[in-house]
């Protein structure tokens, strides 16, 4: 019920009542308002239903729903929500479900046009709605919109194989084009959790795929190592290990699995397919969309493509400057490129932050990266794990962290070590990276090079 979605309830009952107020209720009753129910009035027990009958002669018509319960322990009040209207403007604060955020971006990807003549209507009626009150302070609001200068930069050459693409307006597409270098697929299979996709949907869409996986530059089996199979009553781990082991016991090893999603509420199946198969199974996977499936419409497989090469070692394409070596500050001298961010629960949410790394691991080049991904504590803007020293049992100082790792590994995969460290974070947090009080952010660069 949404009413319990809320933490603080704001209610104003009908007009029918006498003295009509404003409060906070915390809670719902677990028992409906027509069943157990009730308080003692002036010693005889009485039940809410009667109460509302005696006291304002109201004939409560919802008696199968339950009651918003309120007062305190000694003394509870119980007000059933027919009698009950919810405050205009309260910030919702729990999670959305799929459908309301679908609906959210489909509300706001606006084309800026029509984003600038919504904002001036919106502003508009701002403004007419509170020019009495700014007039009394002598403030006129400007009714053109500010301008700041901008321009246009050009957009990087994109090299494929044997081809140079010049983006247009943020955009292009791989018709006619060979991946920079492909990936070889010997074994793969397909799982269906989709009741809405049937067979031979899920073999068109297996027959096309390596199909024009041949036409793009891919190397991918068009025989199956396991026959497609179909789960759609939630026992994933016991569909992943059928489909693993069919294929061990034909000889074939899996390296991909293309798994086919419902369309919508897949929230918690994506996360259970990832973890069984990526981090337990050692399997890389791919999903779809039910409804993409069943078009199977050649963009649509070429975008899917382009992920499945990225993720097998293949790698889908240079910027052209980057195969030139053209590269300012970073094709001069070895380069480590990180990026780092934090993400932090919704209000409500008593769950940890979330930071995450991406480093550069091929220079002179920058299109492969490895990540680390972690918890920490709730709320803090700074990395915990960035760098740390301490003492080992016989009094040796030991050094570690995410930095210490990526370095390391950089220099593992390159034969070098960065000369040069471009280490992007998200502009708000700009003020706390730069206050030296913060003993981990001092110096990052030589202490990880210890």
């Amino acid at each position: 019920m949404i009413l319990s979605n809320y933490q603080a309830l704001l209610v104003r009952p009908f007009e029918e009542m006498s003295g009509s107020w404003t409060a906070n209720f915390p809670k719902m009753t677990p028992s409906v308002t027509e069943c157990d129910l009730g308080f003692d009035s002036n010693g005889v027990q009485l039940s809410v239903v009667d109460y509302f009958q005696q006291q304002y002669k109201l004939t409560l018509r919802l008696r199968g729903f339950p009651a918003i319960e309120a007062g305190t322990k000694e003394k509870k009040k119980y007000i059933p929500i027919e009698l009950c209207r919810i405050q205009m403007d309260q910030p919702y604060i729990k999670a959305l479900t799929e459908q309301q955020r679908s609906g959210l971006l489909n509300l706001t990807c606006l084309h800026p046009q029509d984003r600038r003549e919504r904002t001036k209507v919106i502003g508009g009626q701002l403004r007419d709605s509170t020019a009495k009150d700014a007039a009394e302070f002598g403030i006129q609001i400007n009714t053109l919109m500010t301008e700041v200068p901008g321009r246009v930069l050009p957009p990087p050459k994109i090299m494929y194989k044997s081809y140079e693409e010049n983006p247009r307006e943020g955009a292009w597409n791989m018709r006619g084009k060979v991946i920079w270098r492909g990936a070889k697929i010997s074994s793969w299979a397909v799982i269906n959790f989709s009741k809405f996709v049937p067979p031979q949907a899920v073999q068109n869409f297996s027959n096309k795929l390596p199909e024009l996986c041949k036409t793009y530059g891919v190397l991918m089996n068009p025989n199956l190592a396991a026959p497609p199979a179909t789960e759609i009553n939630g026992n994933v781990e016991g569909v992943v290990k059928h489909v693993i082991d069919s294929a061990e016991r034909n000889g074939n090893p899996l390296e991909l699995i293309l798994c086919i999603m419902p369309q919508q509420e897949n929230k918690h199946l994506y996360a259970t397919v990832k973890r069984l198969c990526e981090l337990e199974f050692g399997v890389w996977t791919q999903c779809c969309l039910a409804d993409h499936v069943k078009k199977c419409r050649p963009d649509y497989i070429a975008n899917v493509i382009l992920k499945i090469n990225a993720k097998l070692g293949g790698q889908n394409s240079l910027l052209v400057d980057e195969q030139k070596k053209q590269l300012p500050l970073i094709s001069d001298v070895p380069s480590l490129i990180i990026g780092a961010d934090i993400s932090h629960s919704r209000v409500g949410d008593d769950g940890p932050s979330i930071c995450a790394f991406v480093a550069s691991m091929d220079w002179p080049f920058f299109s492969k990266y490895e990540a680390i991904v972690q918890t920490q504590k709730r709320g803090s803007e700074i990395f915990d794990d960035l760098y740390w020293e301490k003492d080992d049992e016989q009094g040796r100082k030991q050094t570690g962290g995410i930095f210490k790792e990526l370095l390391s590994s950089f220099q593992e995969r390159c034969n070098t070590k960065p000369e040069r460290i471009l280490y992007y974070r998200p502009l708000k947090l700009l003020a706390g990276l730069i206050n030296p009080k913060h003993h981990k952010l001092r110096n990052p660069r030589r202490r990880g090079l210890e």
